[in-house]
């Protein structure tokens, strides 16, 4: 006899749950976060350095960096006097809900994040993986 079982799994709940969970959060402490996402090389860092330099004198700013395995660019936003928190994804090729959770965690503990106005994103290069996995994100 051949049964198909349906186990109603949806891999993207969790992520979804934990995404809306950091918007509770980003809502509660009135800063918008913005998830900047593009192909490796594209220049999203230099993105956010023009940025940063031309938005650092009229906002609060902090940025969660995302790299697979260093620390590079988080150490060039640095530069800017901005709270930079780097998360290294390892072999991920995105940054995902529970990733940017344990970055607000290290930004919690840096300051209080009700002082911020924004929060920037730098999600992993990559095109197909992060643009499934929501993060909580207002755009």
């Amino acid at each position: 006899m051949h049964q198909v079982l349906d186990l109603g799994i949806n891999l993207l709940h969790a992520n979804q749950h934990q995404a809306d969970h950091n918007r509770e959060h980003f809502d509660a402490w009135g800063v918008t976060c913005l998830n900047l996402m593009s192909a490796p090389g594209a220049g999203k860092t230099s993105l956010l350095e023009k940025t940063v330099a031309a938005l650092a004198d009229s906002l609060r700013l902090a940025v969660i960096e995302g790299d697979m395995t260093t620390q590079l660019d988080a150490e060039r936003l640095r530069r800017y006097g901005i709270p930079v928190i780097a998360i290294n994804t390892g072999r991920a090729c995105h940054l995902d809900a529970a990733m940017v959770a344990g970055g607000l965690r290290q930004l919690e503990a840096l300051l209080d994040p009700q002082q911020l106005d924004l929060l920037l994103v730098e999600n992993v290069g990559n095109l197909v993986c992060p643009a499934e996995f929501e993060v909580g994100e207002h755009a």
